[in-house]
């Protein structure tokens, strides 16, 4: 388990229940993480463009959240500080 498996946890459940459109905040802390991390650009390009239809980002935060659940990285700390 990773260090951001509870936060990926908590983002999701938010987005499920209200939309990414709804969590901006914690969709650019997400794609942020998945920056540092090596997640496929692609995905975080969908992710962070507020263009793009809700059912595409939503998929794409899917993906980029079971990348960044599967890394061995640990997100810094300092954006962590940002979320709470």
């Amino acid at each position: 388990m990773t260090t951001y498996t509870a936060e990926l946890t908590r983002i999701a459940g938010d987005v499920d229940a209200l939309g990414v459109t709804a969590n901006e905040t914690a969709i650019a802390l997400v794609v942020a993480w998945a920056r540092s991390a090596d997640v496929d650009p692609v995905l975080l390009s969908v992710l962070s463009d507020t263009a793009e239809p809700e059912i595409a980002r939503a998929r794409a935060f899917g993906r980029v959240a079971t990348a960044l659940a599967a890394s061995t990285d640990e997100h810094p700390r300092h954006l962590v500080a940002v979320a709470g």
